[in-house]
């Protein structure tokens, strides 16, 4: 599968949305002549047939990419993050090139609704600014627009063009999300389909470890349209937790240093509701009244939990392997280079007789309950069930890709796409400084 097609699609479906003016819905300026001109006042960084990008909208993506903490602590060079800023661009531009030669232009009535969705989240956001505004301030609305403006001063606009970008922006993406779902809808996936899909995820799958069970797992719960594994590879389980955060009483810039006092009357009003929670189910009630871990906030970890087996011991916090494993199997002791000191555990019985397990790790509090058993063999399924549709939703995607990478490489012969690749190097550097 070609990554340009991978990457095209998480662009579609998971772009974040930036404001600006719509005009006749085409996105660039019909006074344009060349890349030396402007679009609402600022520089045009990449040009094409129907859609421009200014230094502000690179300036954006450069911030907010997935991959700006790999620039930031030296992993990829500065070049080579602008080069794939710029490669995001372009396949982007692509599609909305081709959206708007195949009429999927937002409708008056879209971007009506467009413009409203914008106009709110300014509302929002000058709310915010509101906040920081003096209380005996005459015009708080005025003060909390200098407040952002001298925020987005950095990018080159101020408020009316900042929100003029951000519509601009939201049309191009619902111009692409238009096009994606017609090029996607009416891809039918027969049951054989799945069938074959299964099987050939078990022979990938056979030869697998249970830290890569574990990972699937992990990737399949967070989401992003991975399919349920297929095999489980050993005996394993799956625990939940309450996690509580120690407070971190280090000075700033030092190494941390977590006060177990910090959290010990949270501790002890949920040791006193243990004797009488009710199961599972009660224990995820204190999971919601309590707990600080983002997965447990997922549907799909709450669900399935966190796999569990003496091999992945060091893909947690440590000792946090070690509680599960003695609250699962009883008296068990971790490798001898496990490189940690077993921590002291302390057991809780629930109303039905179901057993929790608290343990300090190094930043937290973790109460933990046995969720799943995963017996090795090939995973249980039913026809319809969320394995699996999961399953049925990756050879779903399998033929949207295929049409997309087809698609992909007639837009790269029809569409030229302009790029003012100094000029992109040169704000990048000078805002750098700004920021430093």
């Amino acid at each position: 599968m070609n990554n340009k097609t991978v990457k095209l699609i998480a662009i579609i479906m998971c772009a974040v949305l930036i404001p600006t003016a719509f005009s006749a819905c085409k996105l660039t300026d019909p006074s344009k002549e060349n890349l030396s001109e402007e679009l609402f006042g600022l520089k045009i960084a990449m040009s094409s047939k129907n859609a421009d990008i200014t230094m502000y909208d690179i300036l954006q993506s450069y911030y907010n990419n997935d991959y700006y903490q790999y620039y930031i602590y030296g992993f990829i060079s500065q070049d080579d993050y602008i080069n794939l800023i710029v490669n995001d661009m372009t396949t982007f531009m692509y599609i909305v090139n081709a959206a708007y030669d195949e009429g999927f232009e937002p409708t008056g009535e879209e971007y009506e609704e467009i413009v409203k969705n914008a106009t709110d989240q300014f509302e929002q956001l000058l709310t915010r600014y509101e906040s920081q505004v003096s209380a005996d301030a005459a015009d708080k609305r005025s003060e909390a627009i200098k407040l952002f403006e001298a925020d987005v001063a950095l990018y080159g606009v101020d408020f009316d063009s900042a929100f003029e970008l951000t519509v601009k922006s939201m049309c191009m993406y619902k111009a692409a999300e238009k096009y994606y779902n017609s090029i996607t809808t009416g891809v039918e996936v027969a049951d054989a389909d799945v069938e074959r899909y299964y099987r050939d995820q078990f022979d990938d799958q056979i030869n697998n470890t249970a830290a890569d069970f574990a990972e699937l797992m992990t990737e399949y719960c967070y989401g992003g349209g991975y399919p349920y594994p297929v095999y489980i590879p050993e005996d394993c389980f799956s625990v939940n937790h309450i996690y509580l955060e120690l407070k971190d009483v280090s000075a700033t810039g030092q190494t941390p240093v977590y006060d177990k006092e910090s959290r010990r009357n949270d501790e002890q009003e949920i040791e006193a509701k243990l004797p009488e929670t009710d199961g599972f189910e009660g224990f995820m009630a204190l999971v919601d009244e309590y707990g600080e871990d983002p997965g447990m906030e997922h549907d799909e970890y709450r669900e399935n939990g966190y796999v569990i087996h003496p091999s992945v011991d060091g893909n947690y916090f440590p000792g946090f392997v070690y509680a599960a494993m003695n609250l699962h199997d009883g008296d068990w002791t971790p490798a001898e280079d496990a490189g940690y000191e077993t921590p002291e555990l302390t057991f809780f019985e629930l109303k039905d007789g179901t057993r929790v397990v608290k343990v300090y790790t190094e930043s937290g509090v973790h109460y933990l309950i046995v969720n799943k058993e995963y017996k090795k063999g090939m995973v249980k399924y039913e026809k319809g069930d969320a394995k699996w549709e999961s399953w049925k939703s990756a050879v779903s995607n399998s033929a949207s890709e295929a049409k997309f990478e087809e698609l992909y490489y007639s837009w790269q012969s029809k569409y030229n796409i302009d790029v003012d690749l100094d000029s992109i190097k040169a704000i990048v550097s000078k805002n750098k400084g700004s920021q430093s």
